[in-house]
């Protein structure tokens, strides 16, 4: 059953004021053309969050419409940054206030210790899992059995790309050129293995000094600001970049970029129940269409934000991938890499 078409006016009702709620907020985040350098730079991590928000709320209404009465857990992963971290009440909150409406019986587990989430996964303490971070996959796929089953575009997009920046004034013309730069990258597998695919070489050995950042968009300002020759960064953050301050984006350029893999899922364990898994994608496919939408259907529009329907098939590239960096030993060079920052 549909929540949209759910006898409960209620659940109906709920589900119409949380979802224009939300649109509303990424509307005003990510609208404002006119803000400063800095807070054009957190208009992805926002939009990341409020796609977070928006897939916690349509797990809400699914189990509020469910068949089954039992209690379920949304297990969240995210970073340590101050902007991941201020999410997580903007969550407990919309969990209470439904839970309150509705007598729904689910569960915000929010994690920024990485180790503590994924033991929580293998022991099937979460019913739905989401991050950001894609050297997670492999194991949350193929050894603890969650399936992927909606996931979010960006700005139009998909799909998205591992890209190396760098400004206008830096002269870098090919990859030897790279040689000795200075870099800012993520402290992830993500952003430590497309550095040996574009180069051929250990980061630490190729590059010069390199710094370690939670995010892209902190990178980005590094690179801006003249404190890197070089910023690790995906694609999708220069398209937020664009929005919050279009003339800054004139400054740098684009060097090189891994293959396109699709946005990080929301996944669900195979103890699911059915009923539930119909509505939470029934809401993915159809809400931004419903005719109780329709007057916020511009600032939807705006954001380009779109939830679509995934299935494992679709983060093969990504789990083969961080397969072969283990082959070729690159996830013992990261972590030797890791252990030299501590």
């Amino acid at each position: 059953m549909m929540i949209w078409d759910a006898p409960n006016n209620k659940v109906r009702n709920i589900a119409g004021f949380c979802f224009r709620y939300m649109c509303i907020e990424v509307y005003i985040r990510c609208g404002a053309y006119n803000r400063p350098v800095l807070k054009g730079l957190d208009t992805m991590k926002k939009i990341i969050g409020t796609i977070s928000a928006v897939l916690l709320v349509v797990s809400l209404f699914a189990v509020a419409a469910s068949a089954d009465n039992g209690k379920f857990s949304f297990g969240m992963y995210m970073s340590a940054s101050p902007q991941d971290q201020s999410l997580k009440q903007v969550f407990s909150d919309l969990v209470n206030y439904l839970g309150a409406m509705e007598g729904v019986d689910v569960e915000l587990k929010w994690f920024v210790d990485k180790d503590k989430f994924m033991t929580a996964a293998a022991n099937k303490e979460l019913d739905f899992v989401y991050t950001k971070n894609y050297g997670l996959l492999p194991d949350l796929i193929l050894k603890d059995k969650y399936v992927p089953f909606a996931a979010a575009s960006l700005f139009g997009k998909k799909k998205m790309r591992t890209c190396l920046f760098t400004r206008n004034d830096v002269k870098i013309s090919g990859v030897e050129d790279m040689r000795g730069k200075s870099l800012i990258t993520y402290g992830e597998p993500d952003g430590y293995y497309p550095l040996i695919q574009i180069t051929g070489e250990k980061p630490e050995e190729f590059f010069g000094t390199i710094e370690q950042s939670l995010t892209g968009q902190h990178s980005l300002k590094k690179l801006i600001a003249g404190d890197v020759d070089i910023a690790l960064a995906y694609n999708s953050n220069i398209n937020a970049l664009k929005m919050g301050n279009p003339s800054v984006v004139k400054k740098i350029k684009e060097l090189y970029c891994t293959y396109e893999f699709y946005n990080t899922p929301i996944m669900s364990s195979e103890e699911v129940p059915e009923d539930l898994m119909k509505g939470l994608l029934g809401i993915l496919k159809k809400g931004s269409k419903h005719e109780a939408l329709k007057k916020y259907r511009p600032m939807m529009m705006a954001t380009k934000i779109r939830f679509f329907p995934v299935t494992p098939r679709e983060y093969q590239p990504v789990i083969d991938a961080f397969e072969k960096a283990k082959e070729e030993g690159w996830h013992k060079d990261f972590v030797k890499w890791m252990a030299s920052y501590k």
